[in-house]
């Protein structure tokens, strides 16, 4: 049985990070298209009142926490899971299979400039992993080019940057259309932080203590309604 973390009415898997890889390369190996996606702060606080956004979120295949945030909100102490969020070990292990087992991958992201730092440092991290191509797709560009675009490069995978909702749009709606195996969303916030190997400072900071009220004050909210329903 899956245990979800339920933050804003979003409800992410409970996996360590084995199990999720695990359940990834299951995807890997399939016919159809699977999506997981990875969670972070700054996406549930910008999108906690967007309805369409969690409706979408809903349709993916696997939702992850990425950051450590989301589980202290939850009030989760288990240390192994703890560990493997703030560690990102979901996806160094996700970006190690690709490396070995020379799978093809394509980034996707709204500016060309952290695509191209990203490609950098993924394939520094992960010498020989495979990088076909990037992709840059603004709120007012052509899905469907990106579409022709991503299929002529003939990949197992896309790494999403994009940011939310913009992200979630995209891909459920282009789902049918995409000749790959695996789609993982990331978002901006944690590509930046991919790159720079940090916590992102005073703002982060801030951000996060934002978050834990926020969301503490949500799952005390929805505990009290049950019991008031019971």
């Amino acid at each position: 049985m899956n245990e979800k973390i339920n933050i804003f009415d979003v409800e992410l898997d409970r996996f360590t990070a084995k199990k999720a890889m695990r359940q990834a390369v299951e995807y890997l190996e399939s016919d159809t298209i699977n999506l997981i996606e990875v969670v972070t702060l700054d996406m549930l606080l910008q999108e906690k009142e967007n309805k369409e956004w969690k409706e979408q979120t809903a349709k993916f295949d696997m939702i992850l926490p990425g950051e450590e945030g989301i589980l202290q909100a939850a009030k989760i102490t288990d240390t192994r899971l703890l560990k493997d969020v703030s560690g990102k070990i979901f996806l160094k292990m996700f970006f190690r299979y690709l490396q070995k087992n020379h799978k093809k991958a394509i980034l996707i992201s709204r500016d060309a400039d952290m695509a191209e730092r990203l490609k950098k440092a993924i394939q520094q991290n992960h010498k020989g992993m495979i990088v076909v191509g990037t992709c840059q797709l603004d709120e007012n560009g052509s899905q469907e080019e990106i579409v022709n675009e991503i299929n002529g490069m003939e990949a197992e995978c896309i790494l999403s940057f994009l940011p939310a909702p913009l992200q979630e749009d995209f891909i459920i709606n282009n789902k049918a259309l995409l000749n790959v195996k695996l789609w993982l969303g990331c978002g901006s916030t944690l590509a930046e932080r991919y790159i720079e190997n940090g916590t992102g400072g005073i703002r982060y900071y801030f951000m996060k203590k934002r978050f834990l009220h926020l969301a503490g004050k949500h799952i005390k909210n929805n505990l009290q309604d049950k019991k008031d329903e019971s």
